[in-house]
């Protein structure tokens, strides 16, 4: 059906392109050329730049007006829109979510697309779906960190975390014909930094406290009780690693507090001491691996949670390549991994200045001693 569906347009656009001087043999080369051209093409303007620079003979003799016609005959009638099933109508996500997935989107639209030579403007064509998806992250990851900052390793299989929220965005996707193998791994990959995240944060709460005591297996109040102290907010512990939400690489340094409040929390960790980094010496005592390899498990868990921490933006580059008709090439997937992965130690550097550049509050006075000395 798809090969018919493009030689019907290839047809129509051969009714609108000049046969003086040519054969129909030629006319039918150029015209499914321009089909092609035209389903890489987000506007009639590209379409006639792409004429004056790859057939400009034919461009010289072509009135704007057909170069219009030719446009919309060979882009076809427009996409039959999606059945509106419950999970398009069903509230998931907070405004705050919104807020922290500006900068992800912003960064994703002005570099991503124009690695598959598609222009900025062409985002507003999956605007809306590229926007709820990452919203949804944003409002998962909030989801993990409330888990996380309670030291709660295994998430409940209901009543807190994801719930409505991932069941439908795994809907719309559904709906959409998006959920290929790809899709489904960056999915899988999210869950496993969340996972990793609250595992993280449980172990350093735990050495933050110097109690021993087990992780929570439950969710805490939602707000801590006057009969009982606030938990260790293990989030900043472990920043340089998992940085506390889902990945905003490429972020502008000076985006809004909005954009940055998980990151520059979650920075507190790198400058736990002269020697800084998360596998140091907090590290090994979390594993109590004294006399093995600095850091250990813990340490490997961290480097793979650091690994995975930009798992949104290749869910969106995933789905952008089948929203566009793109090919997900290995070659550019391990590009972006390396890109994404020095992207990320950069901005953790940057936050982790600023925190350190900021007045810190003065320790509190002892008190005088009564005693002679």
């Amino acid at each position: 059906m798809e090969e018919l569906e493009r030689h019907r347009r290839a047809l129509a656009v051969a009714r609108e392109l000049p046969s003086d001087h040519a054969t129909p043999a030629h006319v039918k080369r150029q015209a499914i050329a321009i089909v092609a051209a035209i389903d890489r093409c987000a506007s009639f303007g590209e379409l006639a730049q792409w004429l004056l620079d790859t057939h400009p003979a034919l461009a010289d003799v072509l009135p704007l007006s057909s170069v219009q016609r030719i446009f919309l005959a060979g882009r076809g009638p427009p996409d039959r829109p999606p059945a509106i099933t419950a999970a398009h109508l069903t509230p998931t996500l907070s405004f705050n979510a919104l807020c922290r997935a500006r900068t992800t989107l912003d960064d994703f639209s002005h570099f991503y697309l124009g690695y598959h030579g598609l222009p900025l403007d062409a985002f507003f064509r999956w605007m809306p779906l590229l926007v709820f998806v990452e919203c949804s992250i944003y409002q998962l990851d909030e989801d993990n960190e409330a888990l996380a900052s309670a030291c709660v390793v295994d998430r409940p299989a209901a009543g807190h975390g994801g719930g409505a929220t991932e069941q439908t965005l795994l809907a719309v996707l559904a709906s959409r014909g998006l959920l290929d193998e790809h899709v489904r791994e960056q999915l899988a990959a999210g869950h496993r930094y969340w996972t990793l995240e609250r595992k993280i944060c449980a172990q350093m709460g735990m050495a933050a406290g110097g109690e021993g005591r087990p992780a929570a297996s439950h969710p805490a109040p939602s707000a801590p009780t006057s009969a009982a102290p606030p938990p260790p907010q293990p989030t900043a512990a472990a920043a340089a690693a998992t940085g506390a939400g889902a990945s905003s690489s490429s972020s502008d340094s000076e985006s809004s507090s909005e954009d940055k409040d998980e990151r520059t929390q979650a920075a507190a960790a790198a400058g736990g001491g002269a020697g800084g980094g998360a596998g140091g010496g907090a590290a090994e005592e979390v594993d109590g691996e004294a006399g093995g390899e600095a850091g250990g498990t813990f340490l490997r868990e961290v480097l793979e949670a650091h690994g995975l921490k930009s798992f949104d933006y290749r869910l969106l580059h995933a789905l952008l390549c089948q929203l566009s008709g793109r090919p997900l090439s290995a070659e550019l997937r391990a590009f972006l991994t390396v890109d994404e992965t020095l992207v990320d130690l950069a901005d953790d550097l940057f936050d982790y200045e600023k925190r350190e550049a900021a007045p810190h509050p003065h320790p509190p006075t002892q008190p005088s001693s009564t005693h002679p000395t």
